[in-house]
């Protein structure tokens, strides 16, 4: 008996009119996320550069750790606060669907971070912090990101002599705005002063 293997290609739709497009930043998360909603799956593996989603980008914060797991809500957060780990609406698709969405690496073998309902019980107060270089927005979320929390991170960043305005907070979110140049230096120490 032979295999049907179905090969769809991600970041492509179709617009009304029945013409060919992108779907745009983020599509083949999307896709991906479309696809295990159709078939009515439990669980949708993305394969990434990355072999998990951190409590902020590596690259920029040498000191984030690799979430085991992390609520859809806290992910959604994360997204539309600047992380570009996942697109907000794979989460969405996910979370509407209650499909388990697994992070993983593409070359390692290792398990990724799966998104997913949490209980309560085992969310971290802050999960991730998060940028928008264009703004010079750094973001915190999580069930913690309180206004304790923005005055420990307003608190620290001015101790470091970095000027923070704009507060913003949301629930499970808090903002505040830097200059683009102190940028990279605020995330560090807001992950440093909330997570670490």
């Amino acid at each position: 008996m032979s295999e049907i293997v179905p090969v769809v290609a991600g970041f492509q739709g179709m617009n009304a009119s029945g013409d060919i497009t992108t779907l745009g930043r983020g599509g083949s998360d999307t896709t991906a996320a479309a696809l295990a909603a159709a078939m009515k799956a439990d669980k949708c593996r993305i394969y990434t550069d990355v072999d998990g989603i951190y409590t902020a980008d590596p690259r920029t914060v040498p000191d984030a750790v690799r979430l085991d797991k992390i609520d859809y809500a806290d992910m959604l957060r994360l997204a539309r606060a600047g992380s570009q780990v996942l697109h907000g609406q794979c989460v969405e698709l996910a979370m509407e669907h209650g499909i388990e969405v697994e992070l993983c690496g593409a070359a390692s073998d290792k398990s990724g971070t799966v998104v997913c309902a949490l209980e309560e019980g085992l969310r971290r107060s802050i999960c991730g912090v998060t940028r928008e270089p264009a703004s010079g927005k750094v973001t915190a979320v999580g069930r913690g990101a309180t206004d304790k929390a923005l005055r420990m991170m307003t608190d620290a960043l001015e101790k470091a002599g970095i000027k923070a305005e704009n507060a913003e907070t949301e629930i499970g979110l808090i903002s505040v705005r830097v200059r683009r140049e102190e940028l990279y230096r605020a995330l560090n120490i807001a992950h440093k002063t909330l997570i670490l």
